[in-house]
């Protein structure tokens, strides 16, 4: 197509992820919770519970799901070697 590189071009590997160690694990880890607090969320919209939260609510549901993007990595460990 018109976007192709040219014939015999090297195009460089792009990796969405760090290749091994402790940065890669943790990696996984972020995107492994990801699909659990999107959940929740959506759980949370879909019965319609926000709807009784109050001011503080909000911020109690917020920080509950992002601790463990502050302590996940630190209290499971990975593999920290670099």
């Amino acid at each position: 197509g018109s976007g192709d590189a040219p014939s015999g071009a090297r195009l460089p590997k792009t990796r969405w992820l760090a290749s091994k160690g402790g940065k890669r694990w943790t990696e996984l880890f972020f995107l492994a919770y990801a699909g659990v607090w999107i959940s929740i969320m959506g759980v949370i919209v879909a019965t319609g519970v926000y709807e009784r939260f109050e001011e503080w609510s909000y911020m109690a549901v917020g920080c509950v799901l992002a601790l463990p993007y502050a302590l996940g990595p630190l209290v499971l460990g990975g593999d920290h070697g670099r």
